[in-house]
């Protein structure tokens, strides 16, 4: 498939472009300063979230999936965490693109979970997600997909995961999980959720 990955430059990006590049994909990498990426068998693309929706449906162009793995660490929420993944959304529709995977945070749908640690520390970020996601779920037409990734952790992988059971998860993982969504259609209108575990992440999704 010909696969453009929003916010490819940041850590869980870079996993996913190269799990997507392993299965013979080819990928673009969307990034605001794509000349710093080291390209390891994927093109780069400029895309600036800030942008026009038509500014990001050109960078973007027909691909068969796109996912969104772009965040602004706190620093943005509203124009990249929140408004910037509707902007590529509302690109994907007018590109005529269907397939649409979402890189979000476990509890994300869920605002009750919110008032209690750890996730009140992130509120905020808890609420450009749900703008995000719920934007996604009930504005679109798109096939969309939402993974909900607990903590992410600067380890090592191991392919192998498990549905949030624990608190924590590896980034090669998730991005290996992601690319692994894209081709298990039985996830599509679906959210699943991804933390450590013991099961073969490659298998995790199958019976979603």
């Amino acid at each position: 498939m010909d696969i453009f990955i929003v916010g490819g430059s940041g850590r869980v990006g870079l996993e996913l472009a190269k799990s997507l590049s392993d299965k013979n994909h080819n990928v673009t990498v969307g990034s605001r300063s794509p000349e710093k990426i080291e390209t390891d068998g994927f093109h780069t693309a400029k895309l600036d979230l800030t942008q026009s929706v038509a500014e990001a449906a050109e960078s973007i162009g027909k691909v068969d999936l796109i996912y969104f793995v772009a965040g602004s660490r706190g620093k943005d929420l509203l124009q990249i965490d929140a408004f910037g993944a509707v902007k590529t959304m509302l690109a994907a529709e007018k590109n005529n693109i269907k397939r649409y995977i979402m890189l979000s945070a476990y509890e994300s749908l869920n605002p009750d979970a919110w008032e209690e640690k750890p996730y009140s520390d992130l509120k905020e970020y808890y609420q450009a997600k749900y703008l995000a996601d719920k934007y996604l779920m009930d504005s679109t037409k798109l096939d969309w997909t939402i993974l909900q990734a607990v903590a992410l952790e600067e380890e090592e992988g191991n392919g192998k995961g498990d549905h949030a059971t624990e608190q924590s998860v590896a980034i090669p993982d998730v991005g290996l999980a992601l690319a692994e969504l894209a081709e298990q259609d039985n996830t599509i209108g679906k959210v699943v959720t991804i933390s450590n575990g013991d099961k073969d992440i490659t298998s995790l999704f199958k019976d979603a």
